[in-house]
């Protein structure tokens, strides 16, 4: 007879939680892949790498993107939310000129450390590489980069005017067909 003895599953977390991170199975998904598509590339990268690294399984995969275009779509719908946050946590429009400026000179800063990101930068690379083979990777950056961050800009603009804190707002249409 072996030497080995045989034994049940290990005794449970002491704090009864899980050892992974409490990070959702989506994000962990997104984190994973950015961090893949980043190393390795898009093309290089599968749908089984990305599972390995989340650690999570195919089905939870499946169950919430079709294929890797829909995870790199994710994962630039996500980043370009970031460029957005300063102004979608504004909660009434600023009420004096300073307090408008201040708010203008963070959306620019927070567009700027976004997009010169080289974690990010990698990521619209990827998508514009992609964009011949999957038209939808190059509307999601488009839409949820570019179209997205002129709407919230606008619409912010729209309301200080109402308020006479700026003179007069741009028609942005006159600059993109698309808006």
């Amino acid at each position: 007879m072996s030497g080995i003895k045989k034994t049940g599953p290990g005794p449970p977390h002491p704090t009864g939680q899980n050892t992974y991170p409490a990070r959702s199975i989506r994000e962990r998904i997104l984190e994973a892949a950015f961090s893949l598509f980043s190393e390795s590339g898009f093309s290089a990268t599968s749908m089984l790498d990305i599972v390995t690294r989340a650690r999570v399984s195919k089905r939870d995969l499946y169950a919430l993107f079709q294929n890797k275009h829909a995870v790199l779509a994710a994962c630039i719908h996500e980043r370009t939310e970031r460029m957005r946050r300063p102004l979608d946590t504004v909660g009434p429009i600023p009420q004096t000129r300073n307090a408008l400026a201040k708010l203008l000179m963070e959306f620019g800063v927070s567009i700027l450390k976004t997009v010169c990101s080289p974690e990010v930068l990698t990521v619209f690379r990827l998508a514009i590489a992609e964009s011949d083979r999957a038209p939808e990777i190059a509307l999601t950056l488009h839409h949820s980069g570019r179209e997205a961050n002129l709407k919230t800009l606008a619409a912010l603009l729209a309301k200080a005017q109402e308020r006479c804190l700026v003179a007069a707002v741009v028609n942005l249409a006159a600059y993109d067909p698309s808006y």
